[in-house]
């Protein structure tokens, strides 16, 4: 599987979730997924997936899986008639659709590397969702993790106008029980 999958994180669930199960028949497993940013320790979560460095001082964080690579996708009518963007900047043009996360306080800035530096661009736009499995859905320039756009790009149904490649969004697991043998 392509290190850009998210299925690998879907991988690591499934085997992880198989072998504690086998080991343990009285195991109980209980999946919460969503994009706040929560605080496992408080809600008495046994442990955490997180993508980016944002883990609190107080957890015992392991990288579980690759850096994403992600991905400005769009559908092809919205790559018909105008030139495609080449820069960030060239995205006004264009129908954006953005990523609003409940925790974060505003629209998800776009990550772009420059010069071997760092850009964070907020594009706008008039489309936004709280979900980037919708994005993908929707009719505009889209900025979503490339393995979540992958199955959507090789029967056509998206085309690929940028993939980002370094980007700090490391799928991570968090614990606050340091017992927990990883």
């Amino acid at each position: 599987m392509p290190a850009e999958n998210l299925g690998d994180l879907r991988a690591f669930v499934a085997v992880t979730q198989a072998r504690s199960l086998t080991r343990a028949a009285a195991l109980q497993i209980e999946l919460s997924v969503d994009y706040a940013l929560t605080d496992i320790a408080a809600h008495r979560f046994d442990a955490g997936v997180r993508i980016g460095s944002g883990v609190d001082k107080d957890m015992i964080a392991v990288r579980i899986a690759p850096d994403l690579r992600m991905a400005v996708v769009a559908p092809p009518e919205c790559l018909a008639g105008k030139p495609p963007p080449v820069t960030p900047q060239d995205l006004v043009e264009h129908r954006r659709i953005n990523l609003r996360l409940p925790t974060h306080g505003g629209l998800y800035a776009w990550d772009f590397e420059k010069d071997g530096q760092a850009m964070k661009v907020r594009v706008g736009g008039q489309t936004a969702f709280n979900n980037t499995f919708l994005m993908l859905q929707a009719a505009g320039f889209a900025y979503v993790p490339l393995g979540l756009a992958q199955p959507h790009i090789d029967p056509g149904r998206l085309g690929l106008v940028a993939a980002v490649s370094r980007l700090p969004t490391t799928p991570t697991v968090a614990s606050s029980r340091r017992h927990w043998r990883w």
